[in-house]
């Protein structure tokens, strides 16, 4: 490959729409527009198998329009609206929470901390009766786990995750990281991308499974080619048009190329193309009963929604098959696609991801702790810890009907030799990866996880701060704004000697402007001050001094549904098990990671309609994920802005 190709690539990209002067998309994805991306990388990429003067006569017409290429990324960054609201065009909030733990770049917004008011109740399901129920669905690309599924899964190849070992690392959004507003093409992500196309391409031979290939591979062949494994890396079928171009790629080659070279160029061609690294969606104007304003996604985009939200990756044959015959449009079909979707090792593969990046987990390494007070940990350890998260929460949310209530309480843990001393508990038999076991009853639920305990702290101590922010913020979808300007724990607040962990925490309460919020945040973390910076239990610490003194978890939670005294963590996680707000909570967690996106006011309806539903089955994710995948919201998208 030649080193222009990359530039070329970014040109292409670079006829995205523009950015208006408020930084919002001027106009929404346009299907001709879109398409036509394909075909001018399909050129870019013709141009590279004429002999070496045309290749420079090509590269020097196309000069002027690369010649600030990467400047041209800037196009392609944000996302592009299928529909905006007046509120979002006058730069309003779009979001009804804060940036979350996933450590967004936007301030959280200030807002009233009245805990009667923070945050609003979801409408009655009664005042939501002709209420739109469909919100944006704006473009975005594959994040890097994504990328990488989708090349393991198209291409039948093992160790995939190698190829994105050198890709930028993804902007997180909300908490999850295939928030359409972080869906950017850093140029070193564009440079990675054709790196590990061409990597893939020594990897993969495209005439393996090409029966007509043994008769030779004439054009007929090559267009059946370009069809079945077009449709499978576009996730549609190719239009005759493209269809053409890709086969005129091959033919263009010439006879100096083997069949496998001229094949492997198609398939890096489509590799390279906006169409696999981005989800577009155009809609389907023949699907009925589709809501005022909206179109139903088409039987492809329904298959590729469903596949990159409950298995991280593209459609298998059963969706394109049910995608072909139109059944998709079938709520009844959806829900036993989603039943026989879950019961795949790629369901669990998912919510690990979901889990990771919801409670930090994935934050975790190596160097995240103080080696001197915790020797045991390494890369091992919290590569162990994220094991059990994931592990965790798949048990939790696809092994009963009441996963809600096992989630926030359930004992089960998923050791290794070296987690298990950590909960200090026997470890697995020898040769067994990764044992589900018994935990103590200290350990219910997701909040006495080692794996949230420790990416919620610091490298020597625990954190009641981080651990209360992300009862309030993420379990309890509470949006508490941002610090003031300038506030920081007071340097000479007057601590008794020996002071405790909690003692030093709540120093900041003498700061007038912090000790509003931090009566909200501080007493649920304050209630897992018996687990250290790396989630080991204990009932005592070590402090400045030298002297071992008890730790003090008792609190009051105020501001919820479920407001009382705790004493400990364990009755502070079984109060927040009762909680409809956190249940709803989580509803919102899912919808974001479903959808791709923050909930907006427009969702208000759609999610009083899935809490319900959750709580209606008893806690049930099964029950859940089904709703959201056959709910309006999921099946149909606004109509295109023109």
């Amino acid at each position: 490959m030649w080193v222009w190709v990359p530039y070329a690539y970014v040109e292409c990209l670079g006829s995205y729409p523009r950015r208006s002067a408020s930084g919002r998309r001027a106009e929404a994805p346009n299907e001709g527009k879109f398409m036509s991306l394909l075909g001018c990388c399909l050129e870019m990429w013709g141009s590279r198998s004429k002999g070496p003067n045309q290749r420079a006569e090509n590269f020097a017409n196309l000069a002027v329009r690369i010649a600030m290429p990467f400047a041209l990324l800037t196009a392609c960054t944000g996302t592009v609206r299928d529909s905006v609201s007046a509120e979002e065009a006058n730069g309003g909030d779009s979001g009804s929470a804060d940036g979350g733990s996933g450590g967004g770049t936007s301030p959280l917004p200030p807002v009233d901390v009245d805990p009667k008011t923070n945050p609003p109740p979801l409408p009655p399901v009664d005042e939501c009766k002709g209420q739109p129920r469909v919100g944006p669905a704006p473009l975005r690309r594959l994040t890097n786990e994504e990328y990488a599924n989708t090349l393991r899964d198209l291409l039948g190849l093992a160790n995939t995750k190698d190829l994105i070992s050198g890709f930028p690392l993804e902007g997180q959004g909300h908490g999850f990281d295939n928030n359409a507003e972080t869906s950017t093409i850093p140029r070193l992500r564009t440079q990675k991308m054709f790196d590990a196309s061409e990597k893939v391409i020594s990897m993969f031979d495209p005439t393996a499974n090409l029966a007509c290939a043994a008769a030779g591979l004439n054009e007929a062949c090559v267009k059946q080619f370009v069809e079945s494994f077009g449709t499978r890396a576009m996730r549609r079928p190719p239009s005759p048009e493209e269809t053409t171009s890709l086969v005129g790629l091959y033919n263009n080659l010439g006879g100096g190329y083997t069949a496998r070279e001229r094949l492997g160029a198609i398939v890096e061609a489509l590799l390279m193309s906006a169409q696999f690294n981005f989800l577009p969606e155009f809609g389907d104007a023949r699907i009925e009963k589709a809501p005022v304003g909206t179109v139903g996604v088409s039987g492809y985009e329904m298959a590729t929604r469903l596949s990159y939200f409950l298995w991280n990756s593209m459609p298998d044959e059963a969706l394109f098959t049910a995608a072909a015959s139109n059944s998709l449009t079938d709520n009844a079909e959806v829900s036993r696609q989603v039943k026989r979707m879950l019961a795949s090792p790629k369901a669990k593969e998912s919510i690990g991801n979901f889990a990771r990046q919801w409670t930090d987990a994935d934050k975790l390494n190596a160097g995240s702790k103080d080696a001197a007070i915790f020797p045991d940990w390494n890369v091992a350890l919290a590569t162990d810890l994220r094991a059990d998260i994931e592990g965790f929460f798949s048990h939790a949310m696809l092994e009963s009907k009441d996963g809600w209530s096992k989630l926030m309480t359930s004992t089960k843990g998923f050791v290794t030799p070296a987690s298990a001393k950590l909960y200090n508990v026997a470890a697995p038999n020898k040769g067994v990866a990764l044992a589900a076991v018994d935990l103590p009853e200290v350990r219910g639920g997701l909040l006495t996880r080692p794996g949230f305990l420790a990416a919620q702290a610091q490298a020597r101590l625990p954190s009641p701060i981080l651990r209360g922010l992300f009862i309030r913020r993420e379990l309890l979808c509470q949006a508490l704004g941002s610090p003031p300007a300038g506030a920081a724990m007071k340097p000479d607040a007057v601590l008794p000697p020996g002071a405790t962990n909690r003692q030093i925490k709540t120093a900041h309460s003498a700061e007038p402007r912090c000790a509003g919020c931090h009566a909200l945040i501080d007493p649920p973390g304050f209630a897992l001050e018996s687990f250290d910076a790396i989630g080991r239990y204990s009932l005592t610490e070590k402090v400045a001094n030298g002297t071992t003194v008890s730790v003090d978890t008792r609190g009051k939670l105020e501001g919820t549904d479920v407001d009382g005294d705790f004493a400990n963590s364990g009755e502070l996680t079984n109060m927040l098990a009762r909680s409809a707000q956190a249940q709803s909570c989580v509803v919102a967690q899912w919808f974001r990671y479903s959808r791709g996106r923050l909930n907006v006011a427009s969702d208000e309806c759609s999610l009083a309609d899935l809490s319900q539903t959750f709580n209606a089955s008893g806690g049930d994710f099964v029950a859940l994920f089904s709703a959201i995948a056959t709910h309006d919201s999921f099946r149909f998208k606004p109509l295109t802005v023109k």
